[in-house]
């Protein structure tokens, strides 16, 4: 038998047993090394591959015009704690945080040569402004505005406001799903950007006048505004017509009170979409959008909700005390907040499901990984047949709920998606992602427990998802009277 050689790569030393598999773990780094993929080290003078174009124009931008890209970085190491000494170093890489091969997977047909130049700019903006920093965030509960006026500059905010308003005047919802996918691969979902984009700049553009948006969307653009919609209040979540925050017509101005709960964005927001009762037998249909703004007397914010995942993005509660609103801050028509919600909840419920199917792959890849490498009665995991058939059926899983998102995601960007389509497309692709993480964390057994392996943050950061922006009980409902009705 050939002496046994060591074979360094990029997640540490590995012991290979012939020079037919020297060759084989070569070439697969190589391939890792090319590929450009999520969980990729990328090389310190790495930059974006290709200058994808925006109306024509490249992707590099000033602060107000086009994407601009950065210079690449390389992730830095995840403090952790102690490890066992029998964990391998590479098991410890895929664990942490680093390079995780890539699962089969379909060619995908939605995204051209300018989605994939975003793509990467986007991955080398989170290694350069997100990831560094990203442990600190987690401690402290909030993200830090710098990373927000970072967003801002490299052009992440605003994309598809107008360009006279500083955003990217880009009407395709491919951009925004390359963003949610960047950003739950590298879980960061606590700079809440598409809450900020796909949620609240909808808002701004469709309903805006045209002094509300020279007032609000420059700095919605540069993330000199951060922003939140308030509609869950304590009494008050899937059910509209149990708000109870009302606002009384007080002649130049409104008087707001009540409250809300579980904002996200609420500790840093500096502009508050609040959805109030403002006729008060009007039902679902006597509610308004009322622009509360960082400073207005009586506006207070609670406490930094301790939340069980997603900790560094700040979720909070608002309480309104006599807050005198501007008739000038109505945002779209009196009593028509309703009709508002129901119109712009399909482009939300689209972003969560985006996010819900990247987070199943990526928890995907990570554990096919690990499953190589780790050991156990003296073979690796990935050896055993309850195991194979395990990973087979969440690759299954995921590819068939893939195929069905990016036509959704096609539809929407050509504007033909409608509320069933979206209702089903949250449904599955966050019930996928429940089921994934599941199975996933009791593949890695005890360290899969671990708070500081990344497969128990994407356990605890993706459960809401069932949750928020309509909750799988809702979604099917729409779905079944959709059909029944």
């Amino acid at each position: 038998m050939a002496p046994a050689r060591t074979l360094r790569y990029a997640a540490g030393p590995r012991r290979v047993a012939d020079e037919a598999a020297a060759r084989e773990a070569a070439g697969l780094d190589a391939v890792r090394a090319r590929s450009g993929r999520p969980g990729r080290v990328p090389r310190a003078e790495a930059a974006p591959r290709g200058r994808g174009r925006l109306r024509g124009r490249s992707c590099v931008r000033d602060r107000t015009r086009g994407f601009r890209a950065v210079g690449g970085t390389r992730f830095p190491a995840r403090p952790v704690g102690p490890q066992p000494a029998e964990l391998t170093e590479t098991v410890k890489n895929w664990l942490m945080g680093g390079p995780a091969e890539m699962t089969a997977q379909m060619k995908r047909q939605i995204f051209t040569e300018d989605h994939e130049a975003f793509r990467e700019m986007v991955r080398t903006f989170l290694a350069k402004e997100v990831t560094p920093y990203y442990e600190q965030w987690e401690k402290d509960g909030i993200v830090s505005r710098d990373a927000w006026r970072a967003a801002g500059k490299q052009g992440l905010l605003g994309l598809a406001v107008p360009e006279e308003y500083g955003g990217g005047g880009q009407h395709d919802f491919r951009y925004s799903a390359v963003l949610a996918e960047e950003f739950t691969r590298a879980g960061a979902a606590g700079l809440a950007v598409g809450l900020h984009n796909d949620i609240i700049g909808p808002y701004l553009t469709t309903l805006g006048t045209e002094e509300q948006k020279r007032r609000w969307l420059p700095g919605f653009c540069s993330g000199e505004i951060i922003t939140a919609i308030a509609m869950t209040e304590p009494g008050a979540g899937s059910d509209l017509q149990g708000i109870r925050t009302h606002a009384e017509d007080a002649g130049d101005h409104w008087v707001l009170n009540g409250s809300k709960t579980f904002i996200s964005n609420g500790i840093l927001a500096d502009l508050v979409i609040v959805v109030a009762r403002t006729t008060p037998e009007g039902g679902a249909h006597g509610l308004s959008l009322l622009v509360v703004e960082q400073g207005m007397a009586g506006f207070e914010r609670g406490r930094n909700l301790d939340k069980i995942g997603q900790k560094s993005q700040d979720t909070a509660e608002l309480f309104f005390h006599d807050v005198r609103v501007p008739k000038e801050n109505l945002l779209g028509e009196l009593n028509g907040a309703f009709g508002h919600l129901m119109t712009h909840l399909a482009q939300e419920r689209m972003g969560i499901a985006v996010a819900g199917i990247a987070g199943a792959e990526h928890l995907l890849e990570i554990t096919s990984s690990y499953v190589k490498e780790r050991e156990a009665f003296g073979r690796p995991l990935a050896k055993l047949q309850h195991i194979r058939f395990e990973i087979a059926e969440m690759a299954t899983e995921c590819a068939v709920t893939r195929a069905f998102l990016d036509r959704c995601i096609a539809d929407h960007s050509a504007g033909a998606l409608d509320a069933v389509h979206a209702s089903m497309a949250k449904w599955w692709a966050t019930e996928l992602h429940k089921r994934v993480a599941d199975r996933c964390l009791q593949l890695h057994g005890g360290y899969g427990y671990m708070a500081e392996y990344r497969v128990a943050r994407a356990f605890t950061d993706g459960r809401i998802q069932t949750i928020y922006g309509g909750t799988t009980e809702i979604m099917k409902e729409i779905i079944g009277r959709s059909l029944l009705d």
